[in-house]
């Protein structure tokens, strides 16, 4: 992912800073999955967001690209900040926070501290309703910025929710927000129909597909996690292609309307391997 993310933008201005915040995301997912600890990953999975902000400002197309970038950071801030106190004061209850320690929580899981630990990472998959910083940072960000967001941080979610899962126990909560999911997702498909912009189309893509994963790993058994899981990877590399092939659209006809590419791939059939 990271080779295609560098031969995206082998031209762009300033290589080397692009290039050190691209290993600076390379690091943080390589320590991300290696810490034992959900403070730790918490650290690594927050880290991220700064090299992406900056890729997004630094090689963004437009000047709104300052609010885009803005928007993601507040977005999903603000839902982190509730899992940082939870798992802080769970820590400190019951001395240890290792991810494996099913026992994290005990018997405190109510719908509040439910509600905060799988908030933060619903946002950034993203769930429907706190989904608005996504079509926006897209349509800013460069070509990297787009891969960087469809398939690392969407997916740095998916993992988060993952994790979380094994130590919630199912309830009114995890089932309300699989639902808001599922509607959100009718909701976000017909907005696709409306959409002229391509980058904005493949973004509320990603919303109607992470819908279904973040209901499966909320309410389904192992097959359905499993399941879950497959769709996060093969997601990640899909839709990282297809912002790659809008991106190699745009720069031929200098347009991301979708009637101003009408049958491009006519012209190009080889666009069709993104």
């Amino acid at each position: 992912m990271i080779v295609f993310i560098i031969a995206a933008n082998i031209n762009a201005q300033f290589e080397r800073i692009f290039l050190t915040l691209i290993k600076l995301i390379l690091g943080f997912l390589v320590l991300r999955f290696r810490v034992k600890r959900v403070f730790e990953y918490y650290y690594f999975f927050e880290a991220v967001l700064l090299p992406i902000f900056l890729l997004i400002i630094g090689w963004g197309y437009q000047p709104e690209r300052i609010r885009a970038s803005l928007y993601m950071l507040f977005y999903t801030l603000t839902a982190s900040l509730p899992l940082l106190l939870v798992v802080l004061s769970l820590g400190l209850v019951n001395g240890r926070t290792r991810i494996v320690y099913s026992g994290l929580i005990a018997g405190e899981c109510g719908p509040l501290i439910t509600l905060c630990l799988v908030m933060a990472f619903i946002v950034k998959f993203p769930i429907y309703g706190a989904h608005l910083w996504l079509p926006k940072a897209h349509v800013e960000a460069p070509v990297s910025g787009s891969m960087i967001l469809a398939g690392v941080l969407l997916k740095l979610g998916g993992y988060g929710v993952f994790i979380i899962s094994g130590l919630i126990s199912i309830g009114g909560v995890t089932n309300g927000l699989a639902r808001v999911s599922l509607i959100g997702s009718r909701i976000v498909a017909v907005e696709i129909l409306r959409s002229r912009d391509i980058k904005v189309a493949i973004a509320y893509s990603s919303v109607v597909h992470m819908s279904i994963i973040i209901a499966v790993l909320l309410r389904v058994g192992f097959l359905g996690v499993l399941g879950g899981v497959w769709i996060i990877v093969a997601h990640g590399l899909t839709s990282s292609g297809i912002f790659r092939g809008a991106n190699m659209m745009y720069e031929r006809r200098h347009s991301r309307g979708i009637r101003a590419n009408k049958g491009v791939l006519s012209y190009f059939p080889r666009m069709t391997s993104y």
